[in-house]
């Protein structure tokens, strides 16, 4: 138990670091294309899908074993993660419930498909 926990954290930080990756390069395409507030709201959904899918794929290869549930697991372990950094850093959980709940999708059916792929 204390070695899965483990191996999700560093999954977890590898897709949090793909995610700031991500939100970097978005903010300088939004700032250099002037880009509407909608296609920054699909681009965040795309970066969360992607960071889970690689993330759901690392824990794959390292459990070998229920690929899609250790998949989902650490999609919703991201979502925790990242909910609880939302909060700390701006004060709000979201700006509305339907960002939650397109986040929380995104994530675990990224991870998901990460498992199931890897």
């Amino acid at each position: 138990m204390k070695r899965s926990l483990f191996q999700i954290v560093k999954v977890i930080v590898c897709s949090v670091v793909i995610t700031m990756l991500g939100v970097l390069l978005l903010s300088l395409l939004a700032y250099k294309f002037r880009m509407s507030d909608k296609a920054i709201k699909i681009g965040i959904i795309v970066i969360y899908t992607m960071a889970n899918i690689v993330a759901g794929f690392i824990i794959g290869k390292i459990k070998e074993t229920r690929k899609f549930l250790w998949g989902a697991i650490t999609g919703l372990v991201y979502f925790i993660v990242l909910t609880l950094i939302s909060v700390i850093g701006t004060g709000e959980l979201y700006g509305n419930g339907s960002m939650a709940i397109i986040a929380f999708l995104s994530s675990v059916i990224g991870g998901t498909i990460g498992g199931m792929v890897s």
